[in-house]
């Protein structure tokens, strides 16, 4: 027997029952895209803004996407998990569609998607002028915690737990978690 995933009528994984029981925790139904439909307009947009993304950043600035969306729109945008590595948070398909590119900067745009509405596509443009020219070792800070002072622990350092949760989906609860505790701290209450 086969289980499907269909999300706005399109069919994202297939999997019989054992395969699904391994996968199921690990896999966010939410959101209208993939990772790489993100991966691919944000490469894309970075090109058309005369920059350059290397794999490392483009996993933070995707993950900054996700939890900018969920932030501002309560949902997540992107529908592939979010796992816990050690240099912060990584998404497995866009790492293994750019790991060819290493720490180098990344020439193929792959096939963007022309469907993201121009609200979608104005938070993306956002997210990524406010974080392609930052260090790419600075994102990798960011997603750790390093530097902060209100006490509050990322999605990142709430899942991975110094390895122990390595490679396990950052899950969209943990994220919005995060979001409502910083919200708590920056009021004071």
């Amino acid at each position: 027997m086969k289980l499907t995933i269909l999300v706005n009528d399109e069919e994202i994984l297939a999997l019989d029952r054992e395969s699904w029981k391994k996968r199921e925790e690990g896999y966010q139904v939410e959101g209208k895209y993939s990772g790489l439909d993100v991966a691919w307009y944000v490469v894309d947009y970075v090109k058309q803004i005369e920059e350059e993304i290397t794999n490392l950043q483009l996993q933070k600035i995707i993950y900054y996407i996700q939890e900018t969306f969920v932030k501002k729109k309560g949902v997540p945008l992107f529908y592939t998990p979010i796992e816990a590595w050690k240099l912060g948070p990584v998404v497995r398909e866009v790492y293994n569609y750019y790991k060819g590119f290493a720490n180098h900067s990344i020439s193929d745009t792959g096939t963007p998607l022309e469907n993201f509405t121009e609200d979608e596509t104005d938070g993306m443009n956002e997210v990524v002028k406010r974080l392609i020219n930052i260090d790419k070792w600075d994102l990798v800070d960011r997603t750790h915690g390093v530097g902060r002072k209100d006490g509050v622990e990322t999605p990142w350092q709430r899942t991975y737990q110094n390895g122990l949760g390595k490679s396990e989906v950052i899950e969209i609860s943990t994220i919005m978690e995060f979001i409502k505790e910083e919200q708590r701290v920056k009021k004071g209450t």
